[in-house]
């Protein structure tokens, strides 16, 4: 893994209200990047946020920075189909507005882009750990590479059985709308929001 990392000013790319407006990116985008669906902030990242690095993202609160760890986790579903961990510290994760995002972008993808991805199936890929206290929070970081080596082996031997089977349509909700079967999709990304809310909590900061 990649020792790298980044801190990105959320508050000078713009309201993210423009999320609900802004273009789906290209596919052009370096299959290591996880783009966030804001153009301004993809450009500056040259493609998206790079899988396998750290990044940090500042600004007032407010701002949007919430907004945008949702939404990457959409994009990470739809663009890469790789899954997320969300481990919500601030309450703040909203998992309506998460379908949300995903059924907007979901209306705005170009066909064979979006990996056949329903919003349902998006959701379903995002692990959500809701806690307090900086103990909870170190704890589930403790226990963390283990989810992620559990689910991302949980898809490799989904994609084996599919590669074995029938195609990705044959697996898609929307070729076969009774089916409900989850479509474990491996980790790509893991979110932090945010690791100073419990820190204030118990110290009372």
């Amino acid at each position: 893994q990649q020792q790298h990392k980044q801190n990105v000013d959320v508050e000078n790319h713009g309201d993210m209200s423009s999320l609900r407006n802004s273009n789906h990116p290209s596919p052009d985008f370096p299959s290591t990047k996880i783009p966030s669906g804001l153009p301004t902030l993809d450009a500056h990242l040259r493609g998206g946020f790079p899988v396998g690095t750290l990044s940090e993202l500042v600004g007032r609160a407010g701002v949007g920075k919430t907004q945008l760890a949702q939404q990457l986790c959409v994009m990470a579903a739809m663009q890469k189909m790789g899954g997320s961990v969300y481990i919500d510290t601030e309450k703040k994760m909203n998992l309506v507005r998460l379908r949300e995002i995903a059924d907007g972008m979901k209306n705005r993808v170009r066909s064979g882009m979006e990996g056949h991805q329903s919003s349902r199936q998006v959701l379903e890929n995002v692990t959500v750990h809701s806690l307090l206290t900086t103990q909870e929070l170190m704890t589930t970081l403790d226990e963390l590479e283990k989810e992620v080596f559990h689910r991302n082996a949980e898809a490799r031997d989904f994609g084996s059985r599919k590669r074995r089977r029938l195609d990705i349509n044959a697996f898609s909700t929307e070729a076969n709308p009774n089916l409900t079967r989850r479509l474990p999709l491996p980790v790509r990304l893991v979110i932090v929001d945010s690791i100073a809310a419990p820190i204030r909590r118990d110290f009372d900061l």
